[in-house]
């Protein structure tokens, strides 16, 4: 089985890790997801720390990564820290859980952030469980929103419980956005969504 385990994934432009392909039951785990300094994006594209966009990896597990201290100085459409774009329909679930991701303070651009977005636009059998979410900064401009969680569609089959999702960003100056612990733009789809603790603090 594949298993991606101890990198330190840094300096990036756009994405830390892009699993795409075929691994079945693949362990994804211990990866530090980070920067040491700001990066500037060649052009706007979303950043993901991880994304997650196949159907070829049913039963894999997605475990015990930080993603943090990510800065931008220019340009990126979006900053997710686990995007779940995809996942199988059968099978056996994708576990994704014990990650942490903290956003916030060193991305520039005024863009959306999410801590862990479930786009799913045509399936994902995904299990988001104990995992530890922050998302921080304080835009001075924008109507931009965040959310510690975010589900798009309703293709996805989820379980989500016992995770912290904690969202501090305050809007300072001219900004408007909204700042949410968690944000469900679809509530179907939803097996278990239980057990959370939702954080909104910021303004």
């Amino acid at each position: 089985n594949l298993s991606i385990r101890n990198n330190v994934l840094n300096q990036f432009a756009w994405r830390g890790m892009n699993l795409s392909a075929t691994f079945p039951t693949a362990q994804i785990y211990d990866n530090d997801i980070y920067h040491t300094a700001p990066v500037t994006q060649p052009s706007a594209n979303a950043f993901w720390g991880i994304k997650f966009a196949t159907a070829g990896m049913a039963g894999s597990l997605l475990y015990n990564n930080f993603i943090h201290d990510i800065q931008l100085t220019n340009g990126s459409s979006s900053v997710i820290g686990i995007y779940l774009e995809n996942g199988n329909s059968s099978g056996t679930r994708v576990k994704v859980y014990n990650n942490l991701v903290s956003l916030g303070a060193g991305i520039q651009p005024i863009v959306p952030l999410y801590g862990i977005y479930v786009y799913a636009s045509s399936a994902g059998l995904f299990d988001i469980d104990y995992n530890s979410v922050y998302i921080g900064g304080s835009p001075s401009s924008g109507s931009t929103s965040s959310a510690a969680f975010f589900k798009q569609f309703s293709n996805a089959t989820l379980n989500v419980r016992n995770n912290i999702f904690s969202n501090a960003r305050s809007n300072s100056g001219t900004a408007s956005g909204t700042h949410w612990g968690i944000s469900i733009n679809n509530t179907a789809g939803f097996i278990t969504l239980n057990y959370n603790d939702y954080f909104a603090s910021g303004t």
